[in-house]
């Protein structure tokens, strides 16, 4: 399996990288401004020297008989522990030398050289740094310097370069290390709200606990705001997929019941019929009885498969010009023919044109669905349909309308009929879905359904669709 490394991993070894590179890089650089630093001292201490030689020898010139007497009387008291002096006149000849100290450069086997400068500095069989200073009169001095104590300095600094920097470095690995586990502390925070949100999920929960903000915002508040508004998202989500759960449970259960009856019917028509011999009529009878059943048992599985669509999102609207009062003339033949309209007055109202943008399949089923309520809630009232035209909101609306004078529907029930298979009277017939579908095909056109009812004074209900007039 191939090694991953951690972000913790990575960012320390990142941190560790770049401060070694730095750290190499400045390094170098102060080596090499130290390094000049000791050899620009080394060099000053020499000239300083053969300066201050020069100036004896012009103070104190007058108090010796000649020039060798007096650079002698210099270079004797001129005495330095870590350099050496000596003289030559114009011919070459040594003059003086200064006296052997320990730790001075023994410069005995000196030989005079040439230079056009006054001060001039060379080596000499490579040990020795040497600065010629003429002093007067013929007169060169020679001061020099042993350069095993330079080398001696930056070899001391180079050990201090080679084993410091492994020290600093290790100690600002191990800061590295601190301070990613500082900075990556919060995100494993928001891991863990995370593992244990997703914990949560397991076990059924649909509510969750926010991430607590971070102060000041950071990238890391960034992401926890993300994460919270993902919490949100997801938590309506769940209880949306809960309660559309919890929805389809009950249309089971309320199915199965609703199905029961009509099953129940057709199977014992059935058994009936093929019990014993009959006669045609007595067959007929029970055909008869089986396709009401079969009929009705046939609505009920359509006005489920609409509501099964809707909740699936699926194709369902298919909007087009029409006219509502050709949709009410249309399906009176559908009216006339339900059970419950036999014997019953329907009658006619106002008819206008009433020109919509509409699926008129579904303004069919509409208006179908509202009259048979009317027939099997108001038993002893006329059904009256109506259509027209109005205006909301700048807006123009197309409408049809199914007025009964029944009953009527008391105020708290207003919203509790148009949940599915809900009935105010268990005892009526039906399904409970009518006026469920009529809502929904009113919120599929894009429009509305309102009811005006009171205890005693019947009920109208109106469905509204958006005009094909705008």
């Amino acid at each position: 399996m191939p090694f991953r490394p951690s972000i913790r991993f990575t960012l320390a070894a990142t941190f560790v990288a770049s401060f070694a590179a730095l750290l190499a890089a400045g390094s170098i650089g102060l080596y090499v401004i130290l390094d000049r630093h000791h050899r620009h001292e080394f060099d000053g201490r020499l000239i300083s020297t053969a300066f201050a030689a020069r100036q004896m020898f012009e103070m104190e010139r007058v108090q010796y008989v000649d020039a060798s007497a007096t650079t002698k009387h210099i270079v004797g008291e001129l005495l330095f522990s870590d350099q050496s002096l000596v003289a030559f006149d114009s011919t070459g000849e040594l003059v003086t030398w200064s006296r052997r100290v320990h730790g001075a450069p023994v410069l005995d086997d000196l030989q005079p050289f040439e230079s056009e400068e006054p001060v001039s500095l060379q080596l000499r069989l490579g040990h020795f740094r040497i600065v010629r200073q003429p002093l007067g009169e013929g007169i060169d001095l020679y001061v020099g310097r042993d350069l095993e104590q330079l080398h001696d300095d930056l070899a001391d600094l180079r050990w201090i370069f080679v084993l410091g920097l492994p020290i600093i470095l290790a100690i600002g690995g191990a800061i590295g290390v601190w301070a990613s586990a500082i900075a990556l502390r919060p995100v494993i925070s928001l891991a863990r709200s995370a593992e244990r949100i997703g914990t949560e999920i397991a076990a059924g929960r649909t509510d969750f606990e926010h991430v607590p903000p971070r102060r000041p915002a950071d990238e890391v508040a960034v992401l926890a705001t993300a994460l919270n508004q993902l919490i949100d998202r997801l938590t309506e989500a769940l209880q949306r997929e809960r309660e559309l759960s919890d929805s389809q449970r009950r249309i089971l259960a309320d199915t199965a019941h609703e199905l029961r009856t009509p099953v129940t019917i057709l199977q014992s028509s059935a058994e009936v019929a093929l019990a014993a011999p009959r006669s045609n009529d007595e067959y007929r009878s029970s055909l008869e009885s089986i396709a009401a059943e079969a009929q009705a048992l046939g609505m009920l599985v359509n006005d489920l498969l609409l509501l099964t669509r809707r909740d699936a999102q699926g194709p369902l609207h298919m909007p087009e010009p029409l006219y509502l009062d050709d949709v009410v003339s249309g399906c009176l033949h559908r009216i006339h023919a339900l059970p419950a309209a036999d014997g019953r007055q329907i009658r006619i109202g106002a008819l206008e044109a009433a020109p919509a943008h509409a699926d008129p399949s579904l303004i069919e089923r509409a208006v179908v669905a509202l009259v048979h309520n009317a027939l099997v809630h108001a038993p002893e009232s006329p059904v009256e349909l109506s259509t027209g035209t109005s205006q909301a909101n700048g807006w123009m609306e197309s409408w049809v309308s199914v007025r009964d004078w029944g009953p009527g529907i008391p105020p708290e029930a207003h919203r509790e009929i148009f949940q599915r298979f809900a009935r105010l009277d268990p005892r009526s017939p039906g399904t409970g879905l009518g006026l469920s579908i009529v809502q929904l095909i009113a919120d599929t056109s894009g429009g509305r359904l309102e009811l005006e009812s009171a205890p005693g004074e019947g009920a109208t209900f109106t469905l509204f669709v958006p005009s094909s007039l705008g």
